[in-house]
């Protein structure tokens, strides 16, 4: 059935299924979503719908179906919506108005990296409609039993520590059984070996010169055919700046945090440093997309990020805490605070944003302390209370000085009454 938001109960999620398209193809949209309806809890935006009603509908599905079309894949409410999706964990499926190559061509190096590694579905002809219905409802199915039994928390993204990924639904790079090869053979090594074992073996550490052309030896083919060249460049510099941080010599213990714990899967080890990379990559890029200042869904993201704080999430807004953008650095910082997470990194990053230039972002980092209540952190913002030239930053820091409370906090609070109530008495001396 059709669910309105407003007659769900508020303990769990909203709906199964969130189904979202544009105008351009509201007809075909109605159509499925009232197939959908006969099987499924589905909802989808009408035209009164209001933006906080759709983020929610998002966060909250099981699985998230949008309609596909040249027309509407750049558009900024399907791109955000696609995005939250990702970071909130929800299964994709994309349906596709028309054939892939006619629509991936309009879509940008972002929205190429996110749905690359997703079965579409197709309804290009309106006569093939019941016969491409009953494989749509089987996937769709399928796809909710998979949620419920093993639909983890870091299902799509990044490990805040290991940067571990869960392959047992997508692979991007199929590989042959190892029954094929002998063992030792240049086949196997290609098609069983991980990356970094099938070319360097025991070696502990490599330039990273010869580690990247390697890299674009093995891979530059799949990556341009996924995500096209713009999208296959973001992903060997990210490999360089945020994996490896510019070092000019890759180490194998660095190899391995970033892959951590391969998977047994032969089909899937050979390329398991691929998938891995590709992972962060879109995570990266979601993240961004969804908590950039024009996002459609930000404002509602940063609301309700304590309700899908995944660790690809807290990793990604780390990382938004080093932006360029100060704007998307005090966004980082409410976020952190929302999301209460109180890792090493997460307080480093927030440490680090209390001694920022810009005075919004230092205001959000205080804000963002007082959410955690980060007793460690008093010290810091109280020399912000004392000294930072620009009032609402001092403001700030009192308000989470008050807030994080304790032993600490009491103090600072009580050394400020003692000179308060001496600069009241030199007033009146003065009167």
């Amino acid at each position: 059935m059709a669910l309105a938001l407003e007659d769900t109960n508020q303990t769990g999620r909203v709906c199964d299924i969130m189904l979202t398209f544009c105008n351009g193809d509201k007809g075909f949209g109605s159509k499925l979503a009232e197939s959908l309806k006969d099987q499924f809890d589905v909802w989808y935006p009408v035209e009164d719908s209001s933006i906080e009603e759709v983020t929610r509908a998002i966060v909250d599905s099981k699985v998230f179906i949008v309609v596909m079309s040249a027309e509407c894949v750049n558009q900024q409410t399907i791109r955000d919506s696609v995005a939250l999706a990702y970071i909130t964990n929800s299964i994709i499926i994309p349906v596709g108005r028309e054939y892939y190559p006619d629509v991936s061509k309009h879509m940008d190096s972002a929205m190429l990296l996110t749905l690359a590694k997703i079965n579409w579905i197709f309804f290009v002809k309106d006569e093939e409609y019941p016969q491409k219905l009953e494989r749509f409802l089987e996937e769709v199915t399928q796809a909710l039993q998979e949620y419920d039994t093993c639909h983890s928390a870091d299902f799509h993204g990044v490990d805040i520590d290991k940067f571990q990924y869960n392959f047992n639904r997508q692979c991007s790079v199929k590989r042959s059984e190892s029954k094929d090869f002998a063992v030792g053979s240049p086949q196997y090594k290609r098609n069983i070996l991980d990356f970094w074992d099938r070319h360097w073996g025991a070696h502990l550490e490599v330039d990273w010169i010869t580690f990247a052309r390697t890299f674009y030896v093995d891979y530059n083919e799949t990556l341009e055919l996924s995500f096209g060249k713009q999208g296959a460049d973001m992903l060997m510099k990210l490999m360089e700046t945020d994996i490896f941080d510019m070092k000019s010599c890759i180490s194998r213990s660095t190899y391995d945090a970033f892959c951590g714990k391969q998977e047994s899967d032969t089909e899937c080890l050979a390329d398991h440093f691929f998938n891995c990379l590709c992972d962060y990559t879109v995570g990266y890029f979601a993240i961004r997309e969804v908590f950039n200042m024009e996002s459609s869904v930000r404002l509602q993201a940063i609301q309700n990020i304590g309700r899908f704080q995944t660790p690809s999430v807290i990793c990604s807004l780390c990382d938004l805490t080093t932006d360029e953008d100060p704007n998307i650095r005090a966004v980082a910082a409410i976020g952190l605070g929302k999301a209460g997470q109180g890792t090493k990194r997460v307080q480093d990053s927030l440490v680090r944003l209390l001694s920022d230039e810009d005075r919004l972002v230092r205001q959000s980092a205080c804000l963002a302390e007082a959410l955690m209540r980060e007793t460690k952190s008093v010290q810091k913002i109280s020399d912000i209370w004392r000294n930072d030239p620009i009032s609402q930053v001092r403001e700030a820091a009192e308000i989470a000085i008050r807030h994080i409370g304790g032993p600490e906090a009491d103090k600072a609070l009580k050394i400020n009454k003692v000179l308060s109530t001496e600069m009241d008495k030199l007033r009146v001396g003065d009167k």
